[in-house]
């Protein structure tokens, strides 16, 4: 088996984690969280999308010598790559981002106040939402029981974005729709596990507080995954 196939820092078996396949150019270790990159490449740098916040170098045509203008595939913003414009965490305190560690599906450490709270109510379901896409069993019980749910509960305007989730999901699942990132599922799932039943995942981490309000943590979430959302609408508009 090639090196390269193993986490440098952990030496996880990359191959055996869920959504890796060979070839691939940027890769989050789910063992460490450790960001590798493809040593071929001429530097170590992981570009993101300024607007989707999609991993530019995993996509088809990518040149990793251009430091001019890039069209992301997945949205179609222009992303300028000069080394002038390396992103800056810094620099970006309140943006939301998709997380790169272990534990987080939201990056929270540049967030603050409500939006804090909100990242780690979504952050708190990552370790089930993976348990639920790793376990096809699973994740068709979990879709019964939101589509149940999503009957017998009234769906106020700040929620309409649930049913076109929990929509996704299952063509996600039955193998219909499968032109979204990994990451965007996850914080689908993640996001509707803690709609289903948020009293599993708060009380332990936000002492004092209790239940936060459904459609603020979408509201959060949408800022990351609405565009993929939209997306999907039109896919189903067509079939």
């Amino acid at each position: 088996m090639n090196k390269k196939l193993f986490c440098t820092k952990c030496n996880a078996d990359l191959r055996k984690q869920f959504g890796f396949y060979d070839g691939i150019n940027v890769w989050i270790c789910e063992e460490c969280g450790e960001a590798l990159i493809n040593p071929n490449y001429p530097d170590d740098v992981i570009w993101y999308c300024n607007r989707c916040n999609d991993i530019m170098n995993n996509q088809s045509g990518w040149d990793p010598y251009n430091h001019g203008k890039y069209k992301c595939k997945h949205c179609g913003a222009i992303n300028d790559l000069s080394n002038l414009n390396d992103y800056n965490y810094e620099d970006d305190a309140g943006v939301v981002h998709f997380g790169n560690d272990p534990d987080e599906i939201i990056d929270d450490d540049n967030l603050s106040g409500d939006d804090l709270k909100y990242a780690k109510a979504i952050n708190k379901s990552k370790n089930k939402a993976e348990e639920y896409l790793k376990n096809n069993d699973k994740l068709g019980i979990l879709l019964d029981d939101l589509e149940k749910n999503l009957n017998s509960r009234n769906v106020t305007k700040g929620l309409a974005y649930i049913p076109v989730m929990i929509s996704m999901l299952r063509s996600y699942y039955n193998g219909s729709y499968k032109a979204v990132p990994y990451r965007v599922i996850l914080a689908v799932v993640g996001v509707l596990i803690y709609w289903l039943s948020p009293v599993d995942l708060i009380p332990d981490f936000l002492p004092g507080i209790g239940y936060i309000d459904d459609a603020a943590v979408l509201g959060l979430a949408l800022k990351l995954i609405k565009k993929d959302l939209d997306q999907y609408k039109e896919w189903k508009k067509k079939q």
